[in-house]
């Protein structure tokens, strides 16, 4: 089952991302709503007791992929953004209890925390200007939240909490993801070289937390 779901993933994936490169944008948008459900279908079967609360994260970045197909009109945006950040909270809440558990030292969760935090500020002040005024507030706070999800993963890692390698280095992707998605939709406009940068680096952190939370 695994290695089905596995080559299901990669197939649509693999199908999505040569979709936003050559602009073929019905298939681009069909594609991209069969990612989460293949992902959480993946994790259902490599976890021993699939978490409902790593499933509903799941299930709001399927309503943030929605949403996000029709970023520039403002609405679909601001609630695309409040989607992700749902999800966003439930898998840090999610890690949270596996670091808990090891018990990390007050030095790593204070360095964990202040570098993700830096790198999402210096994102939105790059682009605030060019953010809409309703939307700067939700921006900064959707920044730091995901900001959180890699300081979660980071001292998870370094109290030696199963599958935080794979946490970390999804939550590290899912900034890139979003910084570069950012930039497109702010201040370069859009590109079918960073609809695919974008895509590749979110569907990559979407798996490595589904591989990661299956490991805990």
């Amino acid at each position: 089952m695994v290695t089905a779901l596995t080559a299901a993933a990669v197939a649509a994936s693999a199908t999505h991302l040569a979709a936003c490169g050559l602009g073929l944008q019905k298939l681009r948008r069909g594609t991209k709503l069969l990612l989460m459900p293949l992902i959480a279908a993946l994790y259902c079967a490599m976890a021993r007791s699939p978490s409902p609360v790593v499933l509903g994260a799941m299930f709001c970045g399927w309503a943030g992929d929605f949403f996000m197909i029709y970023k520039h009109r403002e609405a679909f945006l601001g609630t695309g953004m409040a989607a992700f950040g749902l999800g966003h909270i439930l898998y840090v809440a999610h890690i949270g209890v596996l670091a808990a558990a090891a018990q990390p030292r007050l030095f790593t969760a204070l360095a964990a925390t202040l570098v993700p935090g830096a790198v999402a500020l210096c994102i939105f002040f790059v682009l605030r200007r060019r953010i809409p005024k309703a939307l700067r507030l939700p921006g900064l706070l959707y920044g730091l939240l995901l900001a959180s999800l890699g300081s979660a993963a980071f001292i998870g890692l370094r109290a030696g909490a199963p599958g935080a390698g794979f946490l970390l280095a999804g939550g590290c992707l899912f900034l890139c993801s979003d910084g570069v998605l950012a930039f497109e939709t702010f201040r370069d406009g859009d590109s079918n070289a960073a609809d695919v940068a974008v895509m590749l680096t979110y569907i990559a952190a979407q798996a490595l937390l589904a591989v990661g939370f299956a490991a805990g």
